[in-house]
């Protein structure tokens, strides 16, 4: 048997396992009590009644797109991305089931990777986060407690610590010579701190966002952040706010208030959620994403088919909020396996880099959907899209690497 083929079925196999198991530890939340009203800049308003039947992102973009089949190698087999960077016209990878983070040229070109389980020097045995430095890799080993980094372009290990023995982390991300560690209501050796930052190459932190109590809510997936230039936006599971980091400072810039019912816990256990609520409550915000001129918000419902909570089994709506003008356009979200259709984007918001749209899909799925009749229509209004399209089809095999999709925005 074909070797790729055997590692391949292997890992598309295991990974669903893998989501089971992150899943039943990430609904692990007590009951809901409602977060207090911030003091924010701004209030965005979610009201289900005002969402458009239809929202074309192409008015967003700028008509710049890249379609790039990362290259795969008996080295380089990618089970899901978890976490994507770019950097210094560099493409970061992190895939938890395989335990490795890839790197590759903007052309999808397999250059590196890291891949060092094991418990001495330089190694870690659960690959839990990710972020790019301007010289360093540096992952969180959450079963070892342990903070790794790694030289850029080498990926040689530098140097590691134990983070934990102050701060708990459940996400981070690097701005502009500063890394700052999100923790989710946990408490740390430090004090009940929902963000700490340090400098880069230091061990003095800084603290921000204390909290009392956890707010008991639910949270779909956990703290997030979207970075726009030099600042960053953070939320937080059962908190309605969307937090600024500007300066060096941490302020509530946005809270969302919702015109909808948000879901009650009146069980008192998360599992019972859509027992509990009839479809269509509130459950929160989900995740945030963030250009130059827009944030993207999504938010989380209850299905309307009662099904448990997990990928697809909630309703989300998206909303568009213009930072200039302070305008919102809420667009129910629907999952299209095409990127385009009919000249319109019917994909999620994956990711937004550098004030771009990162999407990605693998490629056994994108074969499946695009049909000789779909490439035959006109997409994105741009011939050249369609011709790139048609050659990387031409190209790829169920079991190469997931295909990323980056459109420029204005």
């Amino acid at each position: 048997m074909n070797k790729k083929l055997t590692l391949r079925t292997i890992v598309k196999h295991t990974i669903t396992v893998q989501n089971i198991l992150l899943l039943t530890l990430s609904y692990i939340i007590l009951a809901c009590t409602e977060q207090k009203s911030s003091n924010a800049d701004h209030i965005i308003y979610f009201d289900t009644k005002e969402n458009v039947d239809k929202y074309d992102m192409k008015d967003l973009t700028d008509g710049t797109f890249s379609i790039i089949p990362l290259e795969t190698t008996d080295d380089c087999l990618i089970s899901k991305i978890d976490k994507i960077e770019i950097k210094n016209d560099r493409i970061y990878i992190m895939d938890r089931l395989a335990q490795s983070v890839y790197v590759f040229d903007m052309g999808g070109k397999y250059l590196n990777k890291i891949c060092n389980r094991g418990q001495g020097p330089g190694e870690y045995t659960n690959l839990s986060y990710m972020t790019v430095t301007d010289s360093s890799v540096i992952v969180i080993d959450h079963l070892a407690e342990k903070h790794l980094e790694y030289s850029i372009p080498s990926l040689n290990y530098i140097r590691g610590k134990r983070l934990f023995d102050k701060i708990w982390t459940t996400e981070l991300f690097y701005l502009d010579g500063t890394i700052y560690y999100m923790n989710n209501w946990s408490n740390s050796a430090a004090g009940k701190f929902r963000l700490f930052s340090m400098k880069h190459n230091t061990d003095n932190y800084e603290k921000y966002l204390p909290f009392e109590e956890e707010p008991m809510s639910l949270g779909i997936s956990g703290p997030k952040y979207a970075i726009s230039g030099h600042e960053a936006s953070v939320i937080y599971s059962g908190d309605n706010n969307i937090y600024r980091i500007r300066d060096g400072k941490v302020f509530p810039e946005y809270e969302v208030k919702f015109k909808d019912k948000k879901v009650e816990y009146s069980s008192g256990k998360v599992e019972n959620i859509f027992n509990d609520n009839p479809p269509g409550r509130v459950i929160g915000i989900n995740s945030i994403n963030e250009s130059d001129k827009y944030l993207f918000i999504d938010i989380a419902m209850t299905s309307k088919d009662n099904t448990p909570i997990g990928p697809g089994n909630y309703d989300k709506y998206t909303c568009f909020h213009n930072k200039s003008d302070h305008s919102t356009v809420i667009y129910p979200h629907i999952m299209y396996n095409s990127i385009f259709y009919d000249g319109h984007i019917r994909c999620p918001i994956k990711k937004i880099i550098n004030n771009k749209i990162i999407y990605w899909i693998d490629a056994n799925l994108l074969l499946a959907v695009y049909t000789k009749e779909e490439l035959s229509k006109t997409v994105f209004n741009h011939e050249a899209y369609g011709e790139r399209l048609k050659h990387v089809l031409a190209n790829l095999t169920e079991e190469d690497n997931p295909v990323l999709y980056i459109f420029g925005l204005k």
